[in-house]
């Protein structure tokens, strides 16, 4: 009910996803992980760990992506209430 104080108190986390059982999210997530764990059993140990290096790297930039993602669509948002609550004028207002 009150987002801020969930947010403030840490009930929120917007970088947290969960993921419903049966999801179709799931499934893909379920396939990739049996995927990749076939895929690096035929590696070897230096294989294994360029692999490790470059999906770390991979998942840092994704993470990076995302948060870029969550803040552009919270300034979309905030930029839709601000229109509802102001007097529409479409060449008075310039948001940055």
């Amino acid at each position: 009910m009150y987002m801020l104080h969930d947010l403030w108190q840490g009930n929120i986390s917007p970088c947290e996803r969960r993921i419903q059982k049966g999801s179709e999210f799931a499934k893909l997530l379920h396939n990739s992980a049996e995927l990749e764990a076939a895929f690096c059993k035929g590696l070897t140990k230096d294989q294994n760990r360029a692999y490790d290096e470059l999906n770390n790297s991979q998942m840092q930039m994704m993470s990076l992506a995302q948060e870029e993602c969550f803040i552009e669509g919270f300034q979309i948002g905030a930029r839709m209430i601000l229109d509802v609550l102001t007097k529409y004028h479409p060449h008075q207002i310039q948001l940055e």
